[in-house]
């Protein structure tokens, strides 16, 4: 369904969104129905990277303020939130 009449509909799927254990990295894994048109980027940080093989689009890389509490994926469908894992320490 096209929630924001931008003539897309939002299929915009988080896999995964998870911080290394010293918060040093984040680890997102997203899909979309447009593969590699939806133009895929986190707000505020940057753009994902497309992997064809996969059919996905990934982010491996630190934020730039440190781990966020929460992030928003956005492309020419619109945008979703995600919430990642925040850090842990290893024991």
């Amino acid at each position: 369904m096209d929630q924001d009449c931008n003539g897309y509909d939002l299929t915009i799927n988080v896999h995964y969104a998870v911080y290394s254990h010293d918060g040093s990295k984040l680890a997102l894994r997203v899909t979309s129905a447009l593969r590699d048109a939806a133009e895929l980027e986190i707000v505020g940080v940057g753009p994902l990277s497309w992997r064809a093989v996969r059919r996905d689009w990934i982010f491996g890389s630190a934020t730039p303020d440190g781990p966020l509490p929460r992030i928003i994926i956005r492309g020419v469908e619109g945008e979703v939130m995600a919430v990642p894992r925040q850090p842990t320490r290893v024991r």
